[in-house]
Parts: C-alpha cells; structure tokens; sequence
C-alpha cells in the first residue's frame, strides 16, 4: 500500500512461499544443497529488510504523532490567546491559566514536554517511550483546556 517494500523482496516472498505451497501439495519431492543455501541467504537478506522498515514505519508513525499533538494544543491555545507564536502562547498560558490558578502546574509542565519531546523528534533523538509520554501527557492537557474553555462560555452564557 506504502509502496516500501522494493520489488527485490517481494520475489524473494513470492519464491518462497512457492516452493512452500508445491512442497505442501507434493509437487516439490526434493531440493539440492546449492538452493538451499541460496534460499538460506535471501531469506536473511528479507528479514533484515523487514527490521529496517519495521524502523522506517514506527519512525513515520511517531512523527505524525508528534506534529499531531503539536498542532492540536498550539491550536486550542491560538483559539484562546490569539494568533501568536509558540513563545508568547506558552507564556501567556502561563500568566493566564496556571499562576491564576485555573489549570494545575502540572499543565504548564506538559506543555513544555510536547515542545521538547517534538524538538527531539526533528533532531533525531527521540524514543518511542518519549512519543507516547507525551501523547497520553497531550491528551490530558487537551482536555483539560477544552474543558476550561466549555466552563467559560458557560460562565460569559449566565
């Protein structure tokens, strides 16, 4: 579907499982040593491919996760605050939300984690334990923001 897998490979598969499905149905009674050996080799030559893309999926899935979360706590805080940078966001959602007492200390922490953990993520740093720290650590700051923004509009209603 990604079309990541190179045509190498996929003959590599397709010859195995082959030999496998006219063994298993008795058209296949015997194989010499050379082929098997060459087979042998392929086989290792397929599974160290499998690692590196294994690698280069969970690297592609981390990334959008990361720039997901980026993007979706900068956007309810540019909805609240107004359109500026990530900079003035973080202070004013300081000054605003936790030295107010609105939102935990906590929160201001989180925050701080996600632009870390993406500024890891670009340089190549990153583990997969820091992307979902700062996946489930988001999710609890996304809610916590959406709720202080429903309580708001309830409040500005009455």
């Amino acid at each position: 579907k990604e079309k990541m897998h190179e045509k190498k490979y996929i003959v590599i598969l397709e010859k195995i499982v082959g030999l496998y499905k006219d063994y298993e149905h008795e058209k296949l009674k015997e194989i010499s040593g050379a082929e098997i050996d060459k087979l042998l080799k392929d086989t290792e030559d397929y599974l160290k491919r499998l690692k590196e893309l294994k690698e280069q999926i969970e690297k592609r899935t981390h990334e959008k996760v990361i720039e997901e979360i980026h993007k979706d706590t900068f956007g309810l805080l540019k909805t609240m605050f107004g359109n500026k940078s990530q900079t003035e966001l973080v202070d004013e959602f300081e000054k605003q939300l936790v030295k107010k007492g609105k939102l935990a200390p906590n929160s201001l922490r989180i925050l701080k984690d996600i632009i870390s953990a993406r500024a890891e993520f670009k340089k190549g740093k990153s583990s997969s334990h820091k992307v979902e720290e700062a996946r489930r650590n988001a999710s609890i700051l996304i809610n916590d923001l959406i709720e202080y923004n429903q309580r708001c509009e309830i409040a500005n209603k009455k």
